[in-house]
């Protein structure tokens, strides 16, 4: 066995007769699939069950394929690793399938929700500009040509945003990476004409243009156009969310499963024969650090939720080490990022020694860096966490003061007083969020105002 083969350090491993026959049930690549027509689509029905199945047995051939191609693992190795991954792989692939399938019909309600707003939102919003040209008619075939003309407009809408990549060549694009920023800066034009054009036309402001610039066909462009991609974005905020909380949810449940498929991920990686080619490769780092991120997050977040006693103490210790292994994971990172000669081996030696660590469930031999010697990030939710929570504390007692000043129970001059109070206390409590130093700062300049002569008596000494 090589340098980097693994050594799992378990019971005598069963012959690959048997493992072979273990896995036997899932689909081989000359094998006929069975093929799914659109009732497998429809959920609680059987062929919808074959089509999960038949997808989750994809995910684990595919895992058992490219874990064959691991060098550094001898055969003997290979059967203890499949022994003991297998039904983890399994259930991994299972998560992962369900996820797609849920994605699936969650881009689909997507698709249908932008057509609808697309189409048929201008018809509704053009109830709402009076100076809006109004051809008359009513009934089920004006709406039906209105809906067909706001679908040629929006198609116009359409072509109108995504003109200036039409017109610049693919050469460009690729060369200078602009296709993102010119999208941006398009749209944003596009949507800030169309801001000042329903302004102008809502104000009256177009009464003494040409009537087609009030014409319903006008509006229907104009605005299709203009919120094409804000529509876009702000319905792909939900579906990013929902996508990330489905990922965290596979995350927590199968926290030791992702975190050994994420480093074999890298291990297979790492064991290409042109490998030293692809490691001075930046797109290839930021994929290692994505996956060591991963892991790491893994680590730190879902794996002491498996480990909570309801003892305070404990948890604290659970969370502090798990931390602790998180941080020596993001510590490769550094290597990533800043190798030196022999960084590669010693990373991959790394990821190996991890590897096994997990497998094994033995978790004590992954690396500790404490907190205070790596950098802690603060997360967008923590943030706002934390903003939250310094508004209530500092609009808690003008609340309280508007409810007793409303009952009547506080009088003058002592509800001046404090009104002047509460207001000191939010203003504090503010300046500690944004500045947590403040309180050093203001003993700093109390103690600085004393050694000037202001406000002593002259007589204060004998």
């Amino acid at each position: 066995m090589s340098e980097q083969t693994i050594d799992l350090q378990d019971e005598q491993a069963p012959p690959m007769q048997e493992e072979a026959q273990a896995t036997s049930d899932h689909p081989q690549s000359g094998q006929p699939q069975e093929k799914f027509g659109f009732v497998s689509r429809i959920p609680y029905t059987a062929a919808f069950g074959r089509r999960i199945k038949e997808r989750q047995n994809q995910l684990v051939k595919e895992r058992l394929d490219n874990y064959a191609k691991l060098s550094s693992f001898s055969d003997e190795v290979k059967v203890r690793f499949y022994s003991r991954f297998e039904y983890n792989m399994e259930l991994l692939s299972e998560a992962e399938a369900w996820i797609e399938t849920i994605i699936f019909y969650i881009s689909r309600l997507i698709f249908v929700l932008v057509v609808l707003l697309y189409i048929a939102g201008p018809l509704l919003l053009a109830k709402l500009f009076p100076h809006v040209i109004n051809r008359g008619g009513q009934g089920f075939e004006w709406w039906a040509l209105e809906l067909l003309l706001s679908t040629l407009t929006g198609a116009l809408g359409v072509l109108i945003v995504f003109l200036p990549l039409v017109l610049c060549s693919d050469k460009i694009i690729k060369f200078f990476n602009i296709d993102s920023l010119i999208m941006v800066f398009w749209s944003t034009v596009l949507f800030v004409i169309t801001c000042g054009y329903l302004y102008a036309l809502y104000v009256g402001r177009l009464d003494a243009w040409p009537l087609y610039f009030r014409d319903r066909l006008t509006f229907y462009g104009v605005l299709q156009t203009g919120f094409f991609v804000p529509l876009l974005y702000l319905l792909a905020v939900p579906f990013r969310l929902f996508d990330n909380a489905l990922e965290n949810r596979k995350r927590g449940l199968h926290t030791r499963a992702v975190i050994i498929d994420e480093l074999l991920n890298i291990l297979i990686q790492a064991e290409q024969d042109d490998y030293e080619l692809v490691w001075p490769g930046l797109t290839h780092r930021a994929w290692l650090t994505k996956r060591l991120e991963t892991v790491a997050s893994c680590i730190e977040t879902h794996f002491p939720r498996h480990f909570l006693t309801g003892t305070p103490e404990m948890d604290r210790w659970t969370g502090r080490s798990a931390s602790e292994m998180a941080n020596g994971v993001r510590e490769m990172v550094k290597w990533v990022v800043v190798p030196s000669a022999h960084t590669c081996e010693d990373f991959k030696a790394r990821v190996n020694k991890y590897f096994a660590a997990a497998l094994a469930s033995e978790w004590g031999r992954f690396d500790r860096v404490s907190a205070e010697n790596l950098f802690q990030r603060k997360g967008m939710m923590d943030r706002v966490a934390s903003l939250v929570s310094a508004v209530l504390t500092a609009a808690v007692p003008i609340l309280l003061l508007l409810l007793l000043s409303r009952l009547d129970v506080v009088a003058e001059p002592l509800l001046t007083y404090l009104t002047v109070g509460a207001y000191i206390w939010a203003a504090l409590s503010l300046l500690s969020q944004l500045d947590p130093q403040y309180a050093t700062k203001m003993a700093a300049l109390k103690d600085l105002t004393k050694t000037f002569p202001l406000g002593k008596k002259d007589g204060g000494e004998g």
